[in-house]
């Protein structure tokens, strides 16, 4: 039984070992025909070139983003907060009067 367990564990391990062989060798493949093809003056092995510059730009514009976020979120929060503490006590100033406490409470 154990001989048994331990012959298919050593099967699933080899099987996923050789998967994972065959996908990075499909992956290099794939990178050496292009690469080939953009040194052999190919227009479509710009495709490569194009496809690697444009990921480059996602890049550096996902870190652009990520930074002024990161600078812009805390100020926004603060003056929103800002914004809703000092609205309170007109609401609440609001609510004494009768002509507009109606108003105020319907919205």
């Amino acid at each position: 039984m154990l001989e048994g367990s331990y012959n298919y564990f050593m099967k699933a391990s080899q099987s996923a070992a050789d998967i994972l062989k065959q996908n990075i060798m499909i992956a290099g493949l794939r990178k050496g025909f292009n690469a080939y093809a953009a040194a052999m003056n190919d227009p479509g092995g710009l495709n490569l070139i194009t496809t690697e510059q444009s990921l480059a730009k996602m890049r550096l514009s996902h870190q652009a983003s990520y930074h002024l976020a990161s600078e812009m979120l805390p100020q926004l929060n603060t003056v929103l907060m800002l914004l809703c503490i000092s609205l309170f006590p007109i609401m609440v100033l609001a609510l004494f009067v009768r002509e507009i406490a109606a108003k105020v409470i319907i919205n």
